[in-house]
């Protein structure tokens, strides 16, 4: 993949989640930069909690089967998804050979949610950090643990109805769990910091999902307008959870994070079904482009079939199965704004050379 040149960050978008073919291309891509050792972790789109417990496993901390963790260490179902099985296999392989501090982690990007509409957070991080603070003594562990269990045992992600009042008491707790984490003295020895850094990560990622579970709108038959608020939410908090894996990584970090392309675009979410949102929502590319300028190497991908105007331009130029360099002499057609298809049966709206900086067509 030399379109990822010196990059310190890699992302590869999709433009349909579980799709078999792209994810196989997606294992092989990462599988020549890991050999070629330009990778040093990958983040893929799913709970950053969950996936702590497959990061022990590829990394020699524990010793349960993958196969049987891996469904658990994976939201939105991507566990079920035999190319992220197969990755999972072969990265934890690969690090059984080499040495402890060559061997590649692997993280989840996003939060922890599920529901109707996603935006309902699950338990993992609330567990995680509370499970921290009770094994190291920490005085106001049982009383956090006592008022957020009533939230989190009504299971929010059920599509159990909370009202907006439990809802902004929610999100109050789990604001005061994250600054029992900001005020208290991080552990000297580096395993115990190593267990508070990721505790505290946890926190901070149980916040968001409660802001975005505040911030989710009421159902409509459609996308509600106001769904443009949780959307930019998740996009700003998983971006700071790709600058907590580059600082755990440091200093020899270098990431590949795998998203939808409407994550990695380095653009606003509009048009197709989105064009009842109030306002475009800005991506997680928008902040990836802010936090890292050109040492980020953004990647989308497009099907040649489909509604978008993009893929059948594409078919018509011959570029089936051919990655194209934006940032080189191109076509005029890839510098004005196109439909791209999305979720095989929509689209967005995006000008493909200021999104990413290379476009990969299936």
């Amino acid at each position: 993949m030399a379109v990822a040149g010196a990059a310190r960050l890699i992302a590869i978008g999709e433009h349909a989640h579980g799709d078999p073919s792209l994810l196989a291309l997606r294992n092989g891509w990462i599988r020549k930069l890991i050999e070629r050792g330009r990778v040093s972790a990958i983040a893929l789109e799913t709970g950053f909690a969950e996936a702590l417990a497959l990061n022990a496993l590829v990394m020699g901390r524990a010793t349960e089967d993958i196969s049987a963790t891996i469904n658990a260490g994976m939201t939105w179902g991507f566990g079920a998804l035999k190319p992220n099985q197969d990755l999972l296999a072969w990265l934890s392989a690969h690090n059984a050979g080499v040495e402890p501090e060559n061997r590649v982690a692997f993280y989840g990007l996003d939060l922890s949610l599920a529901g109707p509409t996603g935006c309902a957070p699950l338990r993992a991080p609330f567990d995680l950090a509370l499970r921290y603070l009770k094994v190291a003594g920490h005085p106001a562990a049982g009383d956090l643990g006592a008022r957020l269990e009533p939230f989190l045992a009504k299971a929010p992600a059920s599509g159990a109805p909370f009202a907006i009042e439990e809802r902004r008491a929610l999100l109050a707790q789990a604001v005061r769990l994250e600054r029992t984490f900001a005020t208290g003295r991080p552990p000297r020895s580096s395993h115990d910091r190593h267990d508070f850094d990721e505790a505290r990560q946890a926190a901070v990622t149980g916040r968001w999902a409660a802001q975005v579970f505040v911030e989710e709108p009421a159902p409509e038959p459609s996308i509600p307008a106001g769904a443009w608020r949780p959307m930019a939410t998740r996009n700003a908090a998983m971006a700071q959870i790709v600058s907590w894996i580059e600082r755990r990584e440091s200093p020899r970090g270098r990431t590949l994070i795998h998203a939808h392309n409407m994550h990695v675009a380095n653009a606003s979410l509009r048009g197709g079904r989105w064009a009842a949102l109030d306002r475009p929502p800005s991506s997680l590319g928008r902040h990836l482009r802010a936090m890292y300028g050109a040492e980020a190497c953004l990647v989308g991908t497009s099907p040649l079939t489909g509604p978008g105007s993009l893929g059948a331009w594409a078919e018509a130029a011959g570029l089936a199965n051919t990655l194209v360099d934006l940032r080189r002499p191109h076509a005029d057609s890839l510098d004005r704004e196109q439909s791209l298809t999305t979720d095989a049966d929509s689209v967005v709206l995006l000008t493909p050379s200021n999104a990413f900086d290379a476009m990969a067509f299936l």
